[in-house]
């Protein structure tokens, strides 16, 4: 039985209204595929991706608007948007081919008695969810931010589990994506500096250590704000406290901060 829904609103943007729609697909996929039949095998997706409402858009953000669409797709589809693709069915599409073709590959790849023991794990959970950041603060289309952001988060189970979740932080005019070496000055002095400035914050929450200690490194995911940066510290769980926080002031960070950054012209 293949249960689908899938939804795009476009909505007007002007300066105080929303810039992004929802991509959302909910669907169970078995039929059509006899070993993932034979087997009990199938997907299922649970999509949920606001994207930037490229055409409606004021003309001089379109350009960056465009490669924050297409980097996040990549990031959570692993799959290019493809031109003239307005509802994105073709890319949901090819989603769902490569899924369904790398499940009946390792399905193909077994004995018949490995297929017997491996059968509960044939069926595969992709959950992608995704939010544009559109408060004020965030979105310079209505403030002086320099910067668009976006949250992401991916879980899938196939006999084991994944979880992650990232902040992509974008330069506003060219939609480049942004590292912290594009924000900070990270020579290894520095680098080290910063790390023992969050470990310390680490360390008043868990005195006793934790194990995803190593986790703890200025390269997490993070995100910008006018009172500093909040780095993102995965837990390894997946249902329950993925994340951890640290939150670094920014007068803490200043000595850090790169000349001529946005960073820098944000913080200035």
């Amino acid at each position: 039985m293949v249960m689908a829904m899938m939804g795009f609103m476009h909505l007007p943007v002007h300066a105080q209204e929303s810039i992004s729609s929802t991509m959302s697909l909910n669907k169970e996929v078995k039929k059509g595929r006899p070993l993932m039949e034979k087997y009990d095998g199938g997907v299922s997706f649970f999509i949920r991706l606001d994207l930037p409402v490229i055409d409606k858009a004021p003309k001089n953000y379109r350009k960056a608007l465009t490669a924050v669409r297409d980097t996040v797709i990549s990031k959570a589809m692993g799959l290019k948007w493809q031109k003239g693709d307005k509802n994105y069915k073709k890319l949901t599409a090819q989603l769902e081919k490569n899924v369904l073709d790398h499940l009946e590959e390792m399905i193909e790849s077994m004995s018949d008695s490995e297929r017997e023991s491996y059968r509960p794990l044939f069926k595969w959970l992709i959950e992608y969810s995704g939010m544009l950041i559109e408060s004020p603060e965030a979105n310079p289309m209505v403030s002086d931010t320099p910067f668009f952001q976006y949250f992401l988060q991916k879980i899938e189970f196939i006999g084991n589990s994944w979880y992650t979740a990232q902040n992509l932080v974008f330069d506003s005019r060219t939609g480049q994506l942004l590292t912290i070496e594009d924000l900070l000055d990270m020579t290894t002095e520095h680098e080290d500096a910063i790390t023992e400035l969050m470990r310390k914050e680490f360390q008043k929450r868990h005195p006793d250590g934790t194990d995803y200690d190593y986790q703890v490194f200025p390269s997490a995911s993070f995100e910008v704000s006018k009172e500093g940066l909040n780095f993102y510290i995965p837990t390894g769980e997946v249902v329950e406290n993925q994340l951890e926080y640290i939150f670094l002031e920014r007068s803490v960070l200043m000595p850090y901060v790169k000349k001529g950054s946005l960073l820098e012209q944000y913080w200035k």
